[in-house]
């Protein structure tokens, strides 16, 4: 389906994240294919008290939303390892029939995610949309599922199951978070697996996925910028050097932890920031909170992106207005010419400059 020279970014099912896709430029789709995962069941906050959506509340704009997004034949990979096997909507079918008839209802042509760790309702389920639709599988394993001795053994139960071959399997190696002073010990580590695991060469298409971006901002100070080395990029470009292996594709998790915080509005406060991706780092340009008090009352605030912004364009890191939309973004605010807008716009504009970036660096890779 595609080669090394291909990326897979981690996004989640949010409007932030999948607007950054909808702004996405369409002569690049072709270098992507961006891999969605469900959130858990978000809380709804009233006046009266707090509880969690349904299932039905929380999944039935899911794929018009997607859609919108991703107006494109290019497939996707569709994660909802956060929904238990047996859950089943109002309606009496099980939530993923009930997703993959949304997709096809949409267009959309979307990939099933799976790993070793479904039971058999859910693969009974899977078995069906894989057997109509035709598009095959994603396995996504993190390390403990490969280097098991049961690997090969959990491989082929699986195809059987749901009566696949290796040959329609994308493989996801996902490291999740890696962190600094052991990747010489990740590298080699992932050339021996590449080297021994069963049916390596046989997947359809083979993918490392991992994220070294930090967990919170808390290790960067008050209106301070800081630039952290993108791990993740460095250690896959010198795995890919290795001509003893089959070459791995890219895949990152955005400008996000691969760990998410369940945020609670209620309690919880976050800093204005701009999240910026540049070659070989990630620069972090950091405000203060966007709580603030207005006659004894809290309330938010996002003027101070303005500033962060005007910070951002005239730093060296910049890659100026055409380099993406949300690029031409930050530039308008810089400027005044554009809303401060919120958290949640300013994760769709870091996330669709970083879309941007990376494709860019791998569709020149020679």
């Amino acid at each position: 389906m595609f080669t090394h020279r291909h990326y897979i970014p981690i996004l989640k099912a949010k409007r932030g994240e999948l607007g950054a896709l909808s702004e996405f430029e369409e002569s690049k789709k072709e270098f992507i294919t961006p891999l969605i995962e469900l959130t858990p069941l978000p809380l709804v906050i009233k006046k009266d008290g707090e509880r969690r959506k349904t299932i039905d509340e929380h999944l039935i704009k899911l794929a018009p939303s997607i859609k919108k997004s991703w107006d494109s034949s290019s497939p996707l990979y569709l994660d909802t390892r956060v929904i238990q096997d047996d859950v089943i909507m109002d309606s009496g079918v099980h939530f993923l029939e009930h997703l993959y008839n949304e997709a096809m209802e949409n267009s959309l042509n979307l990939i099933p995610v799976i790993d070793f760790e479904r039971q058999d309702i859910y693969r009974q389920n899977l078995a069906k949309i894989i057997k109509r639709d035709k598009n095959g599988v994603c396995l996504r394993l993190d390390t403990n599922s490969l280097f098991s001795r049961d690997f090969k053994s959990n491989l082929e139960e699986l195809l059987k199951s749901t009566s696949l071959s290796v040959n329609e399997v994308d493989l996801i190696i996902d490291l999740k978070s890696v962190t600094a002073g052991n990747e010489d010990i990740i590298i080699k580590g992932l050339v021996d697996l590449l080297l021994t695991l069963p049916y390596v060469n046989n997947f359809r298409t083979l993918t490392i996925s991992s994220s070294s971006f930090p967990y919170d901002m808390s290790k960067i100070g008050k209106n301070e910028s800081k630039l952290l080395p993108r791990l993740e990029w460095e250690t896959w470009l010198k795995i890919i050097q290795s001509d003893k292996i089959r070459k791995p594709s890219f895949s990152d998790y955005g400008i996000s932890h691969p760990i998410s915080i369940d945020f609670n509005p209620k309690t919880m406060q976050t800093s204005a920031n701009i999240r910026y991706s540049t070659k070989k780092d990630w620069l972090i340009v950091k405000g203060s909170s966007t709580t603030i008090k207005i006659a004894g009352v809290k309330t938010k605030s996002y003027k101070q992106y303005f500033d962060l912004s005007k910070s951002l364009i005239a730093r060296k890191e910049y890659l100026g207005k055409d380099f993406s939309w949300g690029d031409d973004y930050i530039y308008k605010c810089a400027n005044n010419n554009a809303s401060t807008a919120n958290q949640e716009v300013w994760r769709k504009i870091g996330t669709n400059h970083h879309l941007t970036l990376v494709t860019n660096q791998i569709s020149s890779l020679s």
